[in-house]
């Protein structure tokens, strides 16, 4: 298989992890910010801060699954590239978490002025 290596998955997964905590404190700071000036906060903002840490699961569910059916030699080379291209979509996701939460926050407290 072309990148579905045991050294991918992990540093996959550490990037989606790293991705959760940015996204989680960026939350949580802009959420501060907000609250400070006196604006209304996201709900994605809130969301992300008090339950952003459950998020932690995913990665660590998805490294267990690619790492078992990666050495299962009855698990073909599709279903292979699939469940990588799963963990890839999943850094998507959390990379668009974390901008939606970080820059979310701003975005409303402009559009409510």
């Amino acid at each position: 298989m072309f990148a579905f290596t045991t050294r991918n998955t992990v540093r996959v997964s550490l990037m989606q992890v790293g991705l959760i905590v940015f996204g989680v404190l960026a939350a949580a700071l802009s959420g501060k910010a907000l609250e400070q000036a006196g604006l209304p906060q996201s709900v994605l903002a809130v969301f992300l801060a008090d339950y952003g840490a459950l998020l932690f699961m995913l990665p660590l569910a998805w490294a267990l699954l690619a790492i078992r059916w990666k050495n299962d030699p009855a698990v073909g080379a599709g279903l292979k590239l699939t469940i990588f291209l799963a963990g890839l979509a999943l850094l998507t996701g959390f990379a668009v978490l974390g901008l939606a939460g970080a820059a979310g926050p701003w975005w409303e407290a402009l559009a409510t002025q």
